[in-house]
């Protein structure tokens, strides 16, 4: 899921940062480790998912339940979405066609059922966090079924994810039995699976075939190659990646290292790992959500909007795409793009937390005072931040100088 600041941070008093929390793109391959954490260390195993059923649920049904979803993370209720979690549905997904020792797979279930008091709820409002959003855009058609599309947006960068929803065994409500991740380009079954297999070949406590043993030492290869990533020698990630068997080379995850590692080893490594990395993700988004801090590094602003436009196509829509955008014409000095490109967001999407944020270091950095204070009002109003003094805040010594500060000072303050 996603481990992140701490969630209470958009209720307390705090002073603005230099221009807003957006003033530069997060670095949105941090989010790979986190959504990752767990298969990584073991990674590289198949990531064939069994079926999951697809009885048919009216949109108006999926509908409901993904409002109500969504506003559950955003009361900050961990157990409106652990307590819509089929973990029974998802561990067969993850354990089904998998040989292991008598009672291994139920203890894995039950394990998934625990999470040493952990919640998956939990961890997405930790992720969603700082002014984030676990927003509903839309239903969206796989194979015939509808599918309700969230954005996950918040201090790790930005994920999208699609929901599988059946019918639950025990009580017949609908439930999640499953989701896709987008930043990892595979969904959470898959991603666990890949934690699973491992395990499992080990308690049957049969003789390894040497195909096992070769699934194994790739597994134990890419867990090498994520430690050099983590470490920064990332030329030794990529070396290590080489000698990784080439069918187990194919995975989702792995790739994703190789491309991490190759954003600090050159262009022609990085071009080279996005165009081999390419047939695997398809029309998946990770390639892309991963590519547009590399790219900013690089100056390659018009490469990273074209990332950007990529994305927008793939899913469908979202307004928080046209803040990124603001956010790398800012960077590429383009004030006035990116000024439209915010109020473009805040029109399609009323209340963007982020997009005010874009604002705001806009009318900072351009010294606009009226405007500065105007959007510190909107925050405290909209957004429940109660700001101190601003005298000591880093990039705001003008605006404290200017008469629109003195004005500023006297509004009504908001009562928590």
């Amino acid at each position: 899921m996603n481990d992140a600041a701490d969630v209470s941070t958009v209720n307390r008093s705090r002073q603005p940062s230099h221009g807003g929390r957006m003033s530069s793109i997060r670095c949105f391959a941090a989010i790979v480790l986190v959504a990752l954490a767990a298969s990584l260390a073991k990674s590289a195993a198949p990531a064939t998912t069994a079926s999951i059923p697809a009885e048919k649920i009216s949109d108006e049904a999926l509908t409901e339940f993904a409002k109500h979803l969504e506003a559950g993370i955003a009361r900050r209720d961990p157990a409106s979405f652990d307590d819509v979690m089929d973990i029974d549905a998802l561990g067969k997904i993850v354990t089904s066609g998998i040989a292991a020792g008598p009672g291994f797979a139920g203890g894995f279930i039950t394990g998934l059922k625990g999470r040493s008091g952990q919640s998956y709820g939990r961890d997405i409002i930790r992720g969603t966090s700082d002014g984030g959003t676990y927003r509903f855009l839309r239903l969206v058609t796989e194979e015939g079924r509808s599918l309700p599309l969230f954005r996950m947006q918040g201090p790790s960068g930005l994920n999208y994810h699609k929901l599988y929803i059946a019918r639950r065994a025990t009580d017949g409500k609908l439930a999640i039995s499953d989701f896709h991740v987008a930043i990892s380009g595979e969904t959470f079954s898959q991603t666990l699976r890949r934690m699973y297999m491992p395990l499992a070949i080990d308690s049957a406590g049969e003789k390894r075939s040497p195909e096992a043993v070769e699934l194994l030492r790739s597994l134990e290869m890419t867990a090498a190659m994520n430690k050099a990533r983590v470490e920064g020698r990332h030329a030794d990630a990529l070396r290590t990646y080489a000698d990784i068997p080439a069918k187990h080379r194919q995975q989702k995850p792995v790739q994703l290292l190789r491309m991490m590692a190759a954003m600090h080893t050159g262009d022609e490594e990085y071009k080279q790992a996005l165009a081999e990395a390419a047939p695997l993700f398809k029309d998946d988004v990770a390639a892309d959500l991963l590519s547009i801090d590399a790219l900013l590094y690089q100056n390659k602003h018009s490469d990273a909007i074209a990332a950007v436009d990529r994305i927008d196509k793939r899913i469908g829509g979202d307004p928080f795409l046209d803040v990124m955008r603001g956010t790398i014409t800012m960077t590429a000095g383009k004030p006035a793009e990116a000024k439209a490109f915010a109020q473009s967001a805040l029109k399609r999407e009323p209340g963007l937390y982020a997009a005010s944020d874009l604002l705001l270091s806009l009318a900072v950095q351009q010294k606009d005072h009226a405007e500065t204070a105007r959007l510190l009002t909107v925050f405290e109003k909209e957004h429940g931040l109660d700001f101190g003094d601003l005298n000591a805040a880093e990039g705001y010594e003008a605006f404290v100088q200017s008469p629109e500060y003195k004005q500023w000072l006297k509004r009504p303050r908001p009562k928590r």
